[in-house]
């Protein structure tokens, strides 16, 4: 990802903080019947009574069939629970995680409707949201310039966030899908905002970790250590230049998006791509906006009063340094740097520029 987001602490966690207690109580198994005084922290009793349907129906029927278990298969869950929770180790590759898949399956459609149901309803009841407040409290505290230096899209760059004064939000992506994977339905360590192309067009369910293939590592959201770490964009011709072309890249000529960064996380950065159709919408949108951006060169070339070619290119690339702050900078700053490697490229600025004054 092009940069992390900052973690945010916030009483939303209390929701996962309920399913922590829930999990670490019926895997104690101190209890042989439902007993919610013992499974359900007290300030959620009264929530846990109102929502009996979405709440309190489906703990008692996951205790129930819990204890229809083998042995093994408790332990594999119990295990399975505790390297869910360690997201950031899971994205390092440090641990396995669990998958519907390996849940007996009764007990994996129990899980399935509780979580899907948590996330889409249980957050939305007022008995809840006096525990825990809304989404889009969470959302606006989130992005809010003085504590969120984002304001686009981290997953792809190409889009705006939504800021603290919209009436409606982005939507929370499922980093880890909750589709496959359990028990994390609800944990905001797992929930990152991303702008619609990214979250419902593209990456959809997507397993981040490609298990049924090979797995592979990935960026973790609120890795702080990646705030050193500089992704870039690099696009690759694979035909000699055409001269006469003021564009380059055009649907005739061959050509290709590389991905690097400082870090050397050549693997994450394959999943990145992976998960967000990266490269595809990468060239989408430098050949949507290649003309706009070739036309402001040349424009800013009629201005320039520099010493030399090599200040003018300095002075465009300058506008760049940061790239989480304006929509297809990502893009844009790669287009410019090819365009610069041409060693034609000040001649065919003069030419268009001598051509448009005649």
């Amino acid at each position: 990802m092009l940069y992390p987001y900052k973690y945010l602490p916030h009483k939303i966690e209390k929701l996962h903080e309920l399913v922590e207690h829930f999990f670490a109580s019926l895997f104690a198994e101190k209890i042989t019947a439902f007993d919610e005084a013992v499974l359900i922290p007290a300030q959620f009793l009264p929530a846990f009574k109102a929502c009996r349907k979405t709440l309190k129906k489906p703990l008692h029927d996951i205790f129930v069939e819990y204890q229809k278990l083998k042995s093994e298969e408790k332990k594999r869950l119990q295990e399975g629970f505790e390297s869910n929770n360690t997201i950031q180790e899971l994205c390092a590759g440090k641990h396995t995680p669990l998958t519907y898949d390996e849940i007996p399956a009764k007990m994996q459609g129990l899980l399935k409707g509780f979580f899907n149901g948590m996330w889409e309803n249980v957050l939305e009841t007022k008995s809840i949201q006096a525990v825990c407040g809304t989404k889009m409290e969470h959302f606006k505290t989130f992005v809010d310039r003085g504590f969120q230096k984002a304001i686009i899209c981290p997953f792809c760059g190409l889009e705006g966030l939504k800021s603290q004064d919209d009436e409606v939000r982005d939507p929370y992506d499922h980093y880890l899908p909750k589709a496959i994977y359990p028990f994390i339905g609800v944990s905001f360590k797992n929930l990152v905002p991303a702008c619609k192309s990214c979250n419902s067009d593209y990456k959809k369910e997507c397993d981040t970790f490609d298990l049924a293939v090979k797995r592979k590592k990935a960026f973790y959201p609120f890795d702080a250590s990646l705030e050193s770490n500089a992704v870039f964009v690099k696009i690759v011709s694979k035909e000699p230049y055409d001269k006469n072309s003021f564009t380059f890249l055009s649907s005739s000529l061959s050509w290709d998006i590389e991905f690097h960064d400082t870090g050397n996380n050549a693997e994450e950065l394959a999943t990145w791509n992976r998960v967000y159709r990266l490269k595809i919408r990468y060239k989408a949108r430098i050949q949507q906006r290649e003309h706009e951006w070739w036309s402001q060169l040349k424009r800013c070339y009629k201005r320039w009063k520099f010493d030399s070619f090599e200040e003018f290119k300095d002075d465009i690339m300058d506008d760049f340094d940061d790239i989480r702050s304006r929509e297809n900078d990502i893009v844009q700053k790669a287009y410019y740097e090819y365009l610069f490697t041409n060693p034609e490229l000040e001649k065919l600025l003069k030419d268009t520029v001598l051509i448009s004054k005649d």
